[in-house]
């Protein structure tokens, strides 16, 4: 398991965007109209636009997980350690974002890019 992907829940892309451009000191290598993502190393980070920020925290962590099974087997293991659902996921969802007993979102995938 590694963290692939970081982002941030932002209200308005186009500041967020132009931010961490000039920060950063380079142009996002994925960008659309609602994601766009810049390369940190080996970490993506991420801007996700949100009219309304849902409670839970502005920034999630995206944990990788080699298959659907691990998926699975961790997402249990968190539950029984006091993790939340953030929201209901099919069984067959290739993700599932989760609540720490702090309330902070993160998320585990089976998605590989």
């Amino acid at each position: 398991m590694h963290i692939r992907t970081i982002y941030f829940k932002v209200t308005d892309l186009d500041p967020a965007r132009a931010f961490w451009t000039n920060f950063l000191g380079t142009a996002p290598h994925k960008d659309f109209e609602g994601w766009c993502e810049f390369m940190v190393g080996d970490i993506r980070l991420a801007l996700l636009p949100l009219d309304n920020v849902p409670v839970g925290c502005g920034c999630v962590p995206v944990f990788e997980l080699p298959d659907r099974t691990t998926l699975r087997e961790r997402a249990d293991q968190a539950l029984g350690l006091g993790a939340k659902p953030f929201f209901d996921a099919p069984d067959d969802a290739s993700s599932v974002v989760l609540l720490d007993p702090a309330g902070n979102q993160f998320e585990l995938t089976d998605f590989h890019e």
